[in-house]
């Protein structure tokens, strides 16, 4: 059943118009899917993310706030969580506003739904890969 699901996603993807290269500037617009399928393209991200590096993609979910554990120096990791159909497994993408931005001065308030654009980013940092979206833009705050 699993790989009748693969297969399907991978068959949308391949296809789906909202991933058409020949649009402006913007990529992949997650908040005209499905919530399964929200979840299913930021798995995709994750395991193909030269697909996506540099492009543009839109996202609603809730807003979080993490400790950085791997900087001392007290920097934060703010995220887009999204939840899956079933709302109990979750997956966050990683975001950045422009250089800048104080937390929490520019930054909507912690489980605030929110939709965010940015430019998907993806480097390896000591050893771990990172994806973020950079340059990012906070559209709408509920």
């Amino acid at each position: 059943m699993k790989k009748i699901l693969f297969l399907f996603l991978l068959i949308f993807f391949a296809f789906c118009p909202i991933f058409s290269q020949k649009k402006a500037k913007l990529a992949l617009d997650l908040t005209k899917m499905p919530q399964q399928m929200i979840y299913s393209a930021v798995f995709n991200m994750l395991i193909e993310p030269e697909r996506y590096e540099g492009k543009e993609i839109r996202i609603n979910g809730r807003f979080g706030v993490f400790d950085n554990p791997a900087n001392p120096s007290g920097e934060k990791i703010y995220a887009c969580i999204v939840p899956d159909a079933m709302a109990c497994c979750e997956q966050g993408l990683e975001f950045a506003l422009p250089k800048g931005a104080l937390y929490p001065r520019d930054y909507p308030a912690v489980d605030s739904l929110i939709t965010i654009k940015g430019v998907f980013h993806h480097y390896v940092e000591d050893g771990y890969d990172v994806y973020k979206l950079v340059d990012t833009v906070v559209e709408k705050v509920q």
